[in-house]
């Protein structure tokens, strides 16, 4: 892991599902490892990231 670049957020949120938006609303999301367990079930969980999948669907479908 030499050159690694790590980041470490504190966060306050007033529920899990808050902090699971905010953090794969990162831009860098998609591009680093993150250790973060959910707090949310199964189907919250799939519901959060629903919008996001959505939205890249949309921008592949643009850019081809």
């Amino acid at each position: 892991m030499s050159g690694a670049i790590g980041l470490v957020l504190i966060v306050n949120a007033e529920s899990a599902r808050e902090l699971d938006d905010l953090i794969t609303s990162l831009p860098v999301w998609s591009r680093m490892e993150t250790e973060v367990t959910p707090l949310t079930t199964f189907e919250g969980r799939a519901e959060s990231l629903r919008p996001r999948l959505e939205q890249l669907k949309a921008e592949t479908r643009r850019a081809s």
